[in-house]
């Protein structure tokens, strides 16, 4: 995603940038993106983290619903429809010659895995030869929307496209979602890649950690891919690592959390120049925000003690649902004038409406009285 970045306008300006969208007049007439802080008002400053919290639930939910109001065709890519499993869930509803069927029964069904010399991969799109770099990421979109193993069929196609991505894979490439799907699958087994190299957990979450501490513009989006990696690997119990790793893997996580922390702006707006410690970051669009702050929120779980109780976490989140449901999203993520759809638009809001939709179960889940201790 670097070069979805360098598209984008990269001028620093020190004046603040209006909100252009139309969708946006009298919808929300404070929401601005500067270069610096907003500062609020004192009543702002005190608001109590657990106010934040319930604000962000009742925001959260009603952003997710908008979202899911945008229409999917079963004309729609591959990588569309994946998003729309991983935001919304694998029941999905998909528009089908006007029957209604499920997003991820579709995506199994109408050739989004396709067979090719380098073994099964992932088409992004209907019409050429491209495909997704990563098959694993398909994979990993899928288990983390609850797509149980259940059946044959999505059996086999989780496990071809996983063998094609341990195929590929090598020490030196980027490997967030072949952890994170080895995570969510459990299948820990050392394996041997098509350069005849023996590969094992650790020695891909020694490669991780490498490439997470390089600057975050070198990073796929902007490290959001390679934190929430980071996230999975901890959470899950049975990770096969040495103690070294171990050790690494927790510092990493820290160093992560506390640079997006410590970038959140007193009224929640997170300073991309500080975030990705670069002159060169673009922070004059709507979409870098959603995008760059959307795979932050999906990737940091609410739970996680560094930031459970940290308020600039919390509004954070809260700046961010602000500025994407002041958006009109179904008309948005829908076709241009000419017929195309901008997927990274759609793909961008699936990841923060992921996020989000994690952080409201959380929240809500974390508010229940535990039946212990009653």
């Amino acid at each position: 995603m670097v070069a979805f970045f360098r598209t984008l306008p990269a001028r620093l300006l020190h004046v603040v940038v209006r909100l252009r969208r139309a969708a946006l007049v009298g919808i929300a007439p404070a929401i601005a993106i500067c270069v610096g802080c907003n500062r609020p008002q004192e009543t702002q400053r005190t608001e109590r983290v657990d106010d934040v919290i319930a604000a962000n639930v009742r925001a959260g939910q009603l952003l997710c619903d908008q979202f899911a109001h945008v229409k999917l065709q079963v004309t729609d890519s591959p990588n569309r429809l994946a998003h729309a499993v991983l935001a919304l869930g694998p029941a999905t509803e998909v528009l089908d010659h006007g029957e209604a069927n499920s997003a991820h029964s579709v995506l199994l069904s109408v050739g989004a895995v396709e067979s090719t010399p380098a073994g099964p991969m992932f088409r992004w799109s209907r019409s050429g030869g491209r495909y997704q770099q990563h098959p694993a990421q398909f994979v990993a979109y899928l288990l983390s929307a609850g797509v149980a193993l259940g059946t044959s069929s999505e059996s086999t196609a989780i496990d071809e496209l996983l063998r094609s991505e341990q195929r590929v894979s090598h020490v030196q490439m980027d490997v967030a979602w072949l952890v994170v799907a080895l995570c969510l699958t459990g299948r820990f087994s050392e394996f041997s890649n098509q350069y005849g190299e023996t590969l094992t957990f650790d020695s891909i979450v020694t490669r991780l950690l490498e490439e997470s501490a390089q600057p975050l513009l070198l990073q796929a989006c902007a490290g959001g891919h390679n934190i929430r990696a980071m996230a999975v690997v901890k959470s899950c119990a049975d990770a096969p690592l040495s103690s070294r790793n171990r050790a690494r893997l927790e510092r990493s996580w820290s160093r992560a959390v506390s640079r997006f922390l410590n970038s959140v702006c007193d009224d929640g707006q997170v300073d991309l120049v500080a975030y990705l410690a670069s002159t060169n970051a673009p922070t004059e669009s709507m979409d870098v925000y959603v995008h760059v702050v959307g795979h932050i929120v999906e990737a940091i779980p609410a739970d996680d003690p560094l930031v459970v109780k940290d308020r600039r976490y919390h509004i954070a989140v809260k700046w961010v649902i602000d500025l994407a449901a002041a958006r009109d999203l179904p008309q948005l993520c829908s076709a241009e004038a000419d017929g195309s759809v901008d997927d990274r638009r759609y793909a961008a809001m699936a990841h923060l409406v992921h996020g989000v939709s994690t952080y409201v179960q959380t929240a809500i889940s974390r508010s229940q009285p535990d039946p212990q201790s009653r």
